[in-house]
């Protein structure tokens, strides 16, 4: 890895004094082979769980141990838009009212669509289309799934980094 687990640390930095939790499921690894790195990560401070963002089962698990606990849930996970979507989704029974999701690393379909093994590009243009009609449906998601997100999150911007590669998606839960 080239810089393990650096968001966390980046994170960790920024915010002094939370209550921190990560999720990862150490993609291309058996638990058993992080250990150590979970050890190291609790020793830190950061309260880790060990899930798959794109497994439904793991997501029931955690909103029945975690209900409406956080007040943010920054996702950073695998950049596959459809475990993005299913996150923002899943996120709902975890959040409290009036707390902030923020989904990031969405690719400029301008820009940087096909630079990554992901792309994301097709969110960003569904982001992008509900900037101008307040309402934020995705492909990726069955009906109900979406009519959950509209009526559990207010869609509040879209903030596209200064080198205009990738988004940042801002959801308000309410």
């Amino acid at each position: 890895k080239r810089f393990p687990y650096a968001s966390i640390k980046m994170w960790m930095s920024y915010f002094k004094s939370v209550d921190f939790y990560a999720v990862d499921n150490f993609w291309g690894h058996k638990i058993g082979d992080k250990i150590d790195d979970i050890h190291n990560l609790n020793a830190q401070s950061i309260n880790f769980i060990y899930a798959d963002q794109g497994s439904f089962e793991d997501w029931d698990n955690i909103n029945a141990e975690y209900p409406s606990r956080f007040d943010f849930v920054v996702e950073d996970g695998s950049h596959w838009p459809n475990h993005m979507v299913v996150s923002l989704w899943k996120s709902i029974g975890i959040m409290k009212s009036g707390g902030y999701y923020f989904m990031e690393d969405i690719q400029n379909p301008l820009t940087s669509r096909g630079w990554f093994r992901y792309d994301n590009s097709l969110l960003a243009q569904e982001l992008l289309e509900a900037l101008s009609t307040k309402k934020f449906e995705s492909r990726f998601l069955n009906d109900q799934q979406n009519k959950d997100i509209q009526d559990s999150f207010e869609f509040v911007d879209l903030v596209l980094d200064p080198s205009g590669v990738n988004y940042l998606a801002i959801f308000k839960r309410k």
